[in-house]
This record gives C-alpha cells, structure tokens and sequence, in this order.
C-alpha cells in the first residue's frame, strides 16, 4: 500500500490524482471513501478533509481548496454505477457531500451494515471490523480533533488515512461473505438509503410527528406547533446553525401550548436564544396568533402495553431471536426490535407474512428467522443450556398440561 501523506490542494494535482485513480479503478473498480467534518457549531456539517483509497494506494483530499466546479473530476469519480464504493457508517459522509457538493456517492456499501449483516456484532466499529478482518490494530485517538485547521500535523494525516488503508480489503472480504450467505443485495439496499438526498432534508412534518409523538403537545395547537418547527428549521438553516441554538425541542412544544401574546411573555421561556427573540419576536407572535386550529396531529401508530405475561413472552422471544440470530450470522437488530416483537405477541401474529404486511419486517428478514419465531410461539422451539452456552431445542410436538 503506497501512503501519500501531502494533501493534494491544487486543480492540477487533483487532475493527475484522478487520471491515476480512473486507470486504477479500471483494473480493479473498488474504492474506499471516508471524510472528516465538524458539526459542534453549525447546521450543516462542514466537510474538513476526504480521504480515498484503492487496495494499492491511499490519498488524501483538502476540500477546503476547491471550488464545488474545481473539485467535479472526484464528484465524478464518486457518482459513477460502475465503481462499488466501501463507506463505514455512511449517513455522515453522504451528507457532507450532500450539503458540500449537491450529491452522494451511488453503488456504495455501507461496511458497519455489511458486518452485522455478515453476523460480525450488532454494532462494529470500524476499527474493531478492520482488526477482526485483517488482524491491525488501528490506535483509537484525535477523535476530537479540528479537522478544519491549516496545516494538519502528520500525526492527524496518518490517523485520518488510515481509516481507508485497508477499508477496501475489508470491503471485499465482507462482500464475498454476504455473496455466499444470499445477503449482499440486502447490503446493498440498506447502503441505498443513503444514497438518497432526502435523507439528508428532514421535512417540518416529519420532525413535528417525531417531536410531539409523546403526546405532550395539544391537539388543538399542533397546527402553531408545527409552524413553530417550520420557523426554527428556516432559522437554523439560514444562520447555519444548530437548531438547539435557535430553540430546544421542549421550548416548541411548551410555547405551541402556552401560545404567549407578548415578547416579554416569550421571554420567561428558557430554551429559546433572547437574540432571537429580539429579532424574530413579532414573527413569533403571529405565529401563536395565527389559527393553527385546522391542522389535526397525525394519528401515531399505537403500541398497546403488554401485560406482565406477555412482557415475559417478549423477553424471552427476544433471547432466542439473539441466539437464531448468532446461528445465522446476523445482527438481530436488522432482523427485529423489541417493539416489533412486541406487536407480534401482543396482536397474535403468529405468521411471518402478517409481520412483512404490518411493515415489521422486511421479506428477507422474515424467509431467514420467520419459521423459527413461529416455532416458538407455537411451542415447537425453545431454548436450553449446554456447555455454558444457549442452545436451541426443537420441542416437537410436546403438550401442555393446564
């Protein structure tokens, strides 16, 4: 693996970078994709530093000396259906070059997903992936750092080029992994979701659903609620920052209730920043004024609450799913929650296509675990111990006494 420590900064630097990387990428079209961001301060992430690598050589890219035009040759690159691209944990990354360029990276695999996929832990970090892969321990530090400082020291250079150095033989590794368990287009469709630019720009509906799930916010003033989500989502994007700075969550849902009349009433409100007060106090107020009486609250998905019995059924269905789950090779988290199992027991859905048509599960998740799920909820299946570790019995057809 050849390392190139120097940033390349320069229109012609990043040209010959590309022609190098496109003759490479025909040989052999897989690349591994990483960036560093800073977020603390701003509404949008600010892209600091992008690093790629093939399985030879690894490079690094200073965004901050490019233009969105200058920088096309990599977009490109990054775009293009025919390279697969490797990305740990890609939401982050799609979206700094989502909000940076106006696009994400197409044919990706998410490796964090590929690996619970792949029965390698419900949640793996990429340096724990890397050493359980290839056997390298990556140190773990600078995890805090100013990425958005000039110059970057060789101590940040070589920690933040190594987190594609050997991404893309781990990348490979874990696809030919799914291949043979029948899971890489699962991979895939997951990798997808992120993909998709929509992610990546929350509509005021959905966070004032999210939001106001628990039930805290009137029914009869979801209408100022939801216009108060709207304003904060304008302000936050306009000022570029983060919406806790422009108000708090609480504070919406406490002032869409009180619907105060006054600026001197909106500010016995803690949550909300008094400079925005000052400047946007008489949008406010015609807010809490405006008949927000026409817009009814969304009607939330109801979870009934289990009994003690049926609690004790969960627990347990949701221990042998853990162990199905260990014996197949995949995180239980991709499969089903606990508040998916939780609808099962307590609706009676014993079979796997009424999960899949209640939107539970996906079709792949109910082919591989739902015949066991429903051996056990028909007693067919339990659990036991053996040697120290859980074992599932099939029960056949055992009966019950009353």
């Amino acid at each position: 693996m050849k390392i190139h420590l120097d940033m390349i900064k320069t229109p012609a630097a990043l040209g010959s970078f590309c022609k190098e990387l496109d003759a490479s990428l025909a040989q052999d079209p897989f690349l591994a994709i990483d960036t560093e961001f800073i977020r603390e301060k701003t509404y949008y992430p600010q892209l600091a530093l992008i690093q790629v690598a093939t399985e030879k050589a690894a490079w690094l890219i200073d965004p901050l000396a490019f233009s969105s035009k200058e920088i096309q040759p990599l977009l490109d690159i990054l775009e293009s259906p025919d390279i697969l691209k490797f990305l740990h944990s890609a939401q982050g990354d799609q979206e700094c070059f989502y909000f940076s360029y106006n696009i994400t990276a197409k044919n990706t695999l998410d490796t964090y997903e590929a690996a619970s996929l792949a029965g390698l832990g419900e949640s793996v970090s990429l340096r724990d992936l890397i050493y359980r892969i290839r056997e390298v321990q990556i140190p773990k530090f600078l995890t805090r750092t100013n990425w958005l400082k000039r110059p970057l020291g060789e101590e940040m250079l070589r920690y933040a080029i190594s987190d594609v150095e050997y991404l893309v033989s781990v990348g490979k590794e874990l696809k030919d992994r799914l291949e043979k368990l029948g899971r890489y287009e699962w991979a895939r469709e997951i990798s997808t979701i992120y993909e998709n630019p929509t992610q990546y720009v929350p509509a005021p509906e959905t966070m004032a659903r999210r939001i106001g799930k628990s039930g805290r916010v009137h029914s009869k003033n979801y209408g100022v609620f939801l216009n108060l989500v709207q304003w904060r989502e304008d302000r936050a994007r306009k000022l570029d920052l983060p919406r806790r700075r422009i108000a708090d969550d609480d504070t919406l849902v406490n002032l869409a209730n009180a619907r105060p009349k006054s600026i001197e009433a909106i500010r016995k409100f803690r949550g909300i920043q008094s400079a925005e007060i000052d400047r946007r106090g008489q949008e406010l107020l015609k807010i809490f004024q405006d008949n927000g009486n026409q817009v009814k609250p969304p009607t939330q998905p109801r979870f009934s609450k289990p009994t003690p019995q049926e609690s004790r059924i969960i627990d347990f269905i949701g221990t042998f799913l853990k162990a199905i789950c260990q014996e197949k090779k995949i995180a239980s988290r991709l499969v089903l929650t606990v508040k998916e199992l939780q609808k099962i027991v307590i609706d009676n859905l014993h079979e796997p296509e009424q999960w899949v048509q209640a939107g539970l599960c996906t079709e792949a998740a109910a082919q591989l675990v739902g015949d066991s799920i429903k051996s056990v909820l028909n007693g067919k299946k339990g659990l036991g111990i053996h040697q120290g570790k859980l074992t599932i019995l099939d029960l056949g057809n055992h009966s019950y006494e009353n």
